[in-house]
């Protein structure tokens, strides 16, 4: 009985070890669990340049758009300035305080012009 007994529990030790994966089977387990993580951080790292490309493009319009503004104010701001200077470089009639006199006419009616100074004919 005793060598019964022994028999049963070498096969038993026998039939445990050879149902457990092999080293093979473990070493593709691992390998295949690597090669999965690989391709994850591989899909996140393109993932997160895909996202940094998308926001580089919007920065990029951003600015463009943002020159694009600067460069429509400057010219409506020296459009103004030049209308001003044009307006400022046309002579103006001087008038004695009546409507419709001219410089001409104060200077004729012996009239101040400047500093109380008179002209006279």
């Amino acid at each position: 009985m005793k060598k019964l007994s022994i028999l049963f529990a070498a096969i038993a030790t026998v039939s445990i070890v050879a149902c457990g994966p092999s080293k093979a089977e473990v070493e593709a387990k691992e390998k295949a669990k690597q090669d999965s993580l690989v391709s994850v951080a591989r899909a996140d790292s393109m993932a997160a340049a895909e996202k940094m490309a998308a926001e580089l493009a919007t920065a990029k319009a951003d600015s463009l758009a943002m020159v694009v503004k600067a460069e429509e104010e400057a010219k409506a701001k020296e459009a103004e300035t030049k209308g001003a200077h044009h307006a400022a470089s046309k002579p103006k009639e001087a008038t004695s305080g009546r409507p419709g006199a001219t410089k001409e006419g104060a200077a004729n009616s012996g009239t101040a012009t400047r500093g109380g100074a008179t002209k006279e004919k």
